[in-house]
């Protein structure tokens, strides 16, 4: 809690172990796993990631010295106990977390598909025993490869049902050049709706993806800057235009770290395209605008201290706003996130109380923690 106020970082990381994949991946896979570098590069199947240039050594630094801030988690090993002593300096009471090696372990085209379930595998495996510290405040999010339908699905189910993790999390990168409304992911989105776990997209620059800004530009300025605001806004495109939300009502997406002020303006254009531009013939599953699939169904993360938000609010109201602090990266805020997103001068008290507790608290579907900490939440929107 920061300043009375109940908080849910709605998009915290983890920094996970070297020997991660080496140690809980299925021993029929143990030749292939992910084997980590430095801070959080990982290489799989002759691909090293993150592949961008610009990418500086000095990142590399398995403890992230050169930042002080970081230290004390560092020299644990970025452990369960440090995850909350962080979120404890930042006045969070419940974390939903997402991984770092992970954006990259299996985010390369061609990688067989029983291999990256393996590897998704062995990362939900260590991240449930990572949020058992103390399943009331660590949350996880489950890691899902689109390499093939049918090992998406049974991870999902696996993670989700026998881990108790509570999102899905996917690249909103094509996989071996099939978008993420592709049929044959069918399945995936009605397992998660029938669940009851939302869709998180999450960039990671420098992937052997499809990857906006990879192959186009020099500095990682521009393709980390490019990449995660771009790749949010195609997939959002893809699950509302291909027609993935209006298939599936219950299934509730999240955008996360991409920023969250493009989303009026895009949501806008969609609308203008289904108007007037070929969107009747070739969206035939849609009944309605697509601004109001985003209204129903999505969510978006806003930084810390974006004062663009209060566009989002102004277009859709004050229910489809979340905040995440991007803990531990170094182009987070911490020890400040909540303290910089509360002064965001733009946004109304109810908004920022919302965005940091009735809205992820529903989004995760964390009714029954909130519930445990004397702050519940109404199930429905307003």
């Amino acid at each position: 809690m920061y300043q009375g106020i109940p908080a849910v970082d709605a998009d915290g990381h983890v920094i996970e172990p070297i020997d991660l994949w080496e140690r809980y991946i299925d021993a029929p896979f143990r030749d292939q796993a992910p084997r980590c570098r430095g801070a959080i590069s990982v290489e799989v199947c002759g691909h090293r990631m993150p592949d961008v240039v610009g990418w500086s050594e000095s990142y590399e630094d398995p403890k992230q010295h050169t930042q002080e801030r970081f230290r004390f988690a560092a020299e644990r090993g970025y452990d369960a106990p440090s995850q909350l002593e962080a979120m404890d300096i930042e006045g969070f009471d419940m974390a939903v977390l997402y991984p770092s090696r992970g954006l990259f372990a299996a985010s390369a085209d061609g990688i067989p598909g029983p291999l990256s379930g393996a590897i998704c595998r062995a990362y939900n495996r260590w991240l449930a025993e990572f949020c058992a510290h103390d399943p009331k405040r660590l949350m996880g999010a489950a890691m899902v490869a689109l390499h093939d339908p049918g090992v998406a699905v049974r991870e999902a189910v696996f993670a989700i049902e026998e881990l108790g993790l509570r999102s899905i999390f996917l690249r909103p990168n094509p996989v071996n050049g099939k978008t993420i409304d592709h049929r044959d992911f069918a399945d995936l989105y009605a397992e998660a709706e029938r669940m009851g776990v939302p869709i998180a997209t999450h960039e990671g620059a420098g992937v052997h993806l499809d990857e906006y800004g990879r192959t186009r530009y020099d500095k990682l300025f521009k393709i980390h800057m490019v990449s995660h605001a771009v790749e949010a806004m195609g997939a959002c495109m893809d699950l509302i235009v291909g027609g993935v939300l209006a298939r599936h009502p219950r299934l509730n997406c999240v955008f996360l770290e991409a920023s969250c002020g493009w989303a009026p303006w895009w949501l806008e254009r969609m609308d203008e395209h289904f108007e007037g531009y070929h969107g009747k013939r070739e969206c035939p599953d849609l009944t309605m605008p697509p601004s109001e699939y985003f209204r129903r169904q999505c969510y978006v993360a806003a930084e810390v201290d974006e004062r663009a938000a209060k566009y989002v609010v102004d277009a859709f109201g004050d229910d489809n706003l979340v905040m995440g602090s991007d803990y531990p990266h170094g182009d987070g805020s911490f020890p400040t996130a909540l303290r910089d997103f509360v002064a965001v001068d733009t946004l109304s008290e109810d908004a920022k109380r919302k965005a940091l507790w009735d809205n992820p608290v529903r989004l995760y579907n964390l009714h029954a923690e909130a519930a445990a900490l004397g702050k519940p939440v109404a199930a429905e929107r307003s």
